[in-house]
């Protein structure tokens, strides 16, 4: 096994990972509220918690969409030599913690904004100011992530993980990874209690069923796309909620094992629950728990018909090996698309 090279927080470089220039790039606070066409959010960075850039409040068009948006959790397995869910390097749990977080215009880099104050959370404008990014970098052992929130004036909210670097050292196929990015979804879409559907598409149609109790979700064969639609009871207001296609789920046996094996949670809110992820525990196998919050004891799955609902979407970024991505790391990103309907 060689030496890992740790990568640098270049900030300058990661602008690299969107093709569509930004106009401007603006510090932030480690905290505020913003307006932005119809859209008012407030953000802060989830420090108590290891959340990452946390978003929360937000509205569309006046109308209440989320109480809270967060990324508690970023589990990561490498293949290795694929004999058991235990092969190759981790599995990992990372977090991005309030330490990890680097000033985004201060890293000695040469960074063409050298000058401008040092920051923790950037906020840039795409597409003609169409867009917006506010985001965080941070750097985990040998990974580099960039955690943002795009909001778009035609009606999109976008949270995307980018994700670049190896933490184990073998060249080969033995190196390839998958990173599954867990978003926590506090809808209160016009009120607290919700409603939930899972949509399905198929070649045949689009089948729709309601959560009527906590369940876990994953995209089947028949499947070409997921979505979900919250709503509260008996209105015409919903939000949709479409399923990131960048990399399917693990299935069972080689070389994933089950690990990353589901695509969604939906779960009954219970304040106790409103935290940072678990601490999995200092064995492998303790970290393969898929999510720690649900119905760990009797009464069973709980009612989520029109309740307080908390919908948890989980992103699969699938890193294989190249010669060409060591060299010169690439970035790999996931994240789901919501949109408001009104």
């Amino acid at each position: 096994m060689k030496t890992c090279i740790k990568l640098l927080a270049a900030w300058a470089l990661s602008l690299a990972f969107t093709n569509s220039p930004a106009a401007t790039n603006v510090p932030m606070n480690s905290s505020g509220a913003l307006d932005f066409g119809h859209w008012h959010f407030e953000w802060y960075i989830g420090d108590s918690n290891n959340e990452g850039l946390v978003i929360k409040n937000v509205t569309w068009k006046g109308v209440s969409v989320l109480h809270k948006g967060s990324m508690p959790a970023i589990r990561v397995k490498y293949r290795g030599d694929a004999q058991d869910v235990e092969s190759g390097c981790g599995p990992y749990l990372d977090r991005i913690s309030n330490e990890a977080i680097d000033d985004a215009l201060d890293d000695g880099l040469n960074n063409p904004y050298s000058g401008a104050i040092p920051t923790r959370v950037v906020l840039r404008f795409f597409d003609n100011d169409e867009r917006i990014e506010i985001g965080v970098f941070a750097i985990l052992g040998d990974y580099d992530l960039f955690q943002s929130w795009n909001f778009t004036k035609s009606g999109k909210l976008i949270p995307k993980l980018h994700s670049r670097g190896w933490s184990c050292c073998e060249d080969g196929i033995e190196n390839t990874h998958k990173h599954h990015v867990y978003w926590r979804l506090d809808f209160d879409v016009e009120d607290k209690n919700n409603s939930i559907w899972l949509h399905r598409k198929r070649v045949n149609g689009e089948t729709h069923s309601r959560y009527e109790k906590e369940q876990n979700t994953w995209k089947k064969e028949s499947d070409i796309s997921l979505r979900w639609t919250i709503k509260k009871p008996g209105a015409e207001r919903y939000v949709a909620v479409q399923y990131p296609n960048q990399g399917p789920r693990d299935k069972t046996g080689k070389p994933w094992f089950h690990f990353g094996a589901h695509d969604a949670y939906v779960r009954r809110y219970h304040q106790e629950e409103n935290k940072g992820w678990q601490y999995c525990g200092d064995t492998k196998f303790d970290c393969l728990i898929q999510l720690g919050y649900g119905w760990a004891v009797p009464p069973g799955p709980e009612n989520v018909v029109n309740k307080d609902i908390v919908f948890w979407i989980v992103g699969h970024i699938k890193h294989e090996w190249t010669q060409s991505d060591v060299s010169n790391p690439h970035w790999h990103p996931t994240g789901p698309v919501i949109t408001p309907s009104w």
